[in-house]
């Protein structure tokens, strides 16, 4: 019966260390997240979104932080953004004979943040079929403690004409004879900065008014009797990513060589390099001795160039698939040359490769103009085109039915099924007797 009572005694304490050690590990997860949301500077992950379909295309690329509320708040937004294009861009496909397809593109710039705002602004582009294209922008300022969007009313005293003020202080810095009214629309683009606000001016605002200026910086000094406090104090910026990084020479992998087997297929993977999941690719590629080429989009080289330099290092090829993949039809000359040779610059910069190679957005081709200096890569198995496509295995089963000697596979390195489908696809292939080269090699052959 003691031996009994020893044996339950150590049970309980058995039970009680165990419920313990679970309580610790979750207080740990939980310390863990609170102390990446509340740390003072955000490590900002950029997230893009890419569909395409027969009627519309839509690019959205969007920042995510350590913070959940300010995250849903943007993904909110986005959905907003993407919900309403598609019931205008439906309304006129079936009112209309104009078969163009039609785009959405958001793009971001983090603005500023310190230990107490952080500030994005989006750039919303929208073709559907009209005339012009329409350019509209967001500008979301975000208080990091509480994770809350702040509007007007969050950033001035309410007892006070601070729409007043910021009138006055925005006319005279526009010098104009026609005056910019103090109405709350007209400083919904108002950016918190560290020893300013910035006005922006829209399109609209600046033909009413005569003025070529698109921003108006005010020093907060000229509204501390307006501004909040802890919003009126000048702020030291926190350290944004350094522009003019240099890179260590890569240190290339030394494959043996060996000879092209006859039947011979190019894997590639556009709209990367993702953080997460392009080490994945790189992993499965690595395990069946397989070369890829990778088309990446500028504007996420330059956000993960650690991630590209591994690509690099890995021994695959590079290739530029735009900055931010815009649809060319609807860019200028001016604004497609800038496209790619500001990609080709950060490839050159990043990893000191310089490359010809260029897939368009949306399977769209160069003109003439270009074609001596790019070397346009097509392809011949898309399954990303084919949205009804969800999972790993449908991917795959596309692949290996339509493949053959010769094929260039296109996959999206930013979709959560692709290291899964791709390891499928290469077991399948390798058991047929393909081998994996880059697209360089397969031309050639």
């Amino acid at each position: 019966m003691k031996r009994l009572n020893v044996y339950i005694a150590l049970l309980s304490l058995l039970l009680i260390l165990t419920a313990c050690s679970f309580f610790i590990a979750d207080a740990n997860e939980r310390s863990d997240k609170v102390s990446s949301a509340s740390s003072n500077h955000y490590e900002v992950m950029m997230e893009s979104e890419i569909e395409e379909y027969e009627n519309y295309q839509i690019t959205i690329h969007y920042p995510q932080t350590p913070n959940d509320q300010i995250d849903q708040i943007i993904i909110d937004y986005v959905n907003q953004k993407k919900d309403s294009f598609k019931k205008k861009s439906y309304e006129v496909v079936i009112n209309s004979e104009n078969n163009s397809a039609h785009e959405l593109h958001i793009d971001y710039e983090v603005l500023y943040q310190d230990d107490e705002v952080f500030v994005v602004r989006f750039v919303e582009k929208t073709d559907i079929g009209q005339d012009q294209i329409d350019v509209t922008r967001t500008v979301m300022n975000f208080n990091k403690s509480s994770g809350k969007r702040l509007d007007l009313k969050n950033l001035f005293k309410r007892d006070t004409n601070y729409l007043g003020v910021l009138a006055k202080e925005t006319n005279q810095r526009l010098e104009t004879q026609k005056e910019f009214e103090a109405d709350p629309s007209n400083f919904e683009e108002l950016a918190l900065m560290g020893d300013s606000l910035v006005v922006y001016i829209t399109g609209e605002d600046q033909k009413k008014l005569a003025t070529e200026k698109s921003e108006v910086s005010i020093d907060k000094s000229a509204l501390k009797d307006v501004l909040l406090p802890k919003y009126a104090k000048k702020m030291r910026p926190q350290l944004q990513d350094n522009d003019t990084t240099s890179y260590p020479p890569i240190k290339m992998k030394e494959e043996p060589t060996q000879e092209m087997t006859e039947k011979l297929v190019a894997i590639t993977f556009d709209n990367g390099p993702h953080k997460k999941r392009t080490p994945l690719v790189l992993d499965v590629l690595a395990e069946y001795d397989a070369k890829a080429t990778f088309f990446m989009i500028g504007k996420r080289i330059k956000h993960y160039p650690e991630t590209v330099r591994e690509v690099a290092e890995q021994g695959h090829e590079i290739g530029n698939h735009t900055w931010d993949h815009s649809s060319f039809d609807r860019l200028s000359d001016s604004e497609i040359k800038q496209q790619l040779v500001d990609t080709q610059n950060v490839i050159q910069e990043v990893t000191g490769i310089t490359t010809n190679l260029v897939r368009l957005p949306f399977g769209e081709g160069l003109s003439e103009a270009y074609e001596p200096y790019f070397d346009v890569v097509s392809s011949t198995i898309t399954p990303t085109q084919d949205w009804n496509l969800t999972n790993a295995s449908e991917i795959a089963h596309y692949v290996t039915s339509n493949v053959e000697d010769g094929s260039i596979i296109v996959l999206s390195d930013l979709h959560s099924t692709t290291p899964n489908a791709l390891k499928m696809i290469l077991a399948d292939l390798s058991e047929r007797g393909y081998s994996f080269v880059t697209v360089s090699e397969l031309a050639n052959k």
